[in-house]
């Protein structure tokens, strides 16, 4: 039988689950669109008229730069977590990525390639949440529930992952851009 402190302990972790879910939804959107967003003249953020091969080069570069930044910026987060206090640090990784976020969506809107490379840094750069999440997750466990913790925080961060490509897939409808700017 679950104890009410016990209910009380896992409703206070939500929140944890929240970011990871909402950090998770990232790659499921930038992967469903960043192709389009390259490769479609008419919705496109490239103003000129560019081959086929460095429209693909560029998107490969984007994604895979901000791969590498995520891989050498995250541990500086966890660091900075433990001395500085995971709470902080969730929330300045989540305000930089909804920076950055902002910065992709005026990029879309302007037309500007930099300005995009911009943003997608920017989130690069503060995706540290889900592993302080995670960490704050077994922070807060005892031995025989961190496992179970560790598998939910997994089956949110693919929650995440669906609910973004749905995401971007509703909102990249072609029709539906059309509708909206017209």
């Amino acid at each position: 039988m679950i104890s009410a402190s016990q209910t009380y302990k896992s409703l206070n972790l939500m929140p944890l689950y929240l970011v990871i879910i909402i950090d998770s939804m990232g790659p499921g959107i930038m992967l469903a669109t960043f192709g389009l967003l390259l490769n479609n003249e008419q919705m496109g953020i490239l103003r000129q008229p560019i081959s086929p091969e460095l429209r693909y080069s560029l998107y490969g570069l984007i994604l895979g730069v901000g791969t590498i930044i995520m891989f050498l910026t995250t541990p500086l987060w966890g660091t900075l977590s433990d001395q500085l206090g995971k709470k902080s640090i969730l929330v300045i990784c989540m305000l930089g990525t909804t920076l950055g976020y902002l910065t992709l969506s005026i990029a879309v809107n302007d037309k500007n390639i930099s300005i995009f490379i911009l943003g997608r840094f920017l989130i690069s750069v503060t995706a540290g949440s889900i592993s302080i999440a995670q960490s704050a997750l077994i922070d807060n466990s005892v031995h025989s529930n961190k496992s179970a913790r560790i598998g939910l925080s997994n089956v949110f961060g693919g929650l995440g992952l669906i609910l973004g490509a749905l995401l971007a897939g509703i909102t990249s409808d072609n029709n539906l851009y059309l509708e909206v700017t017209h």
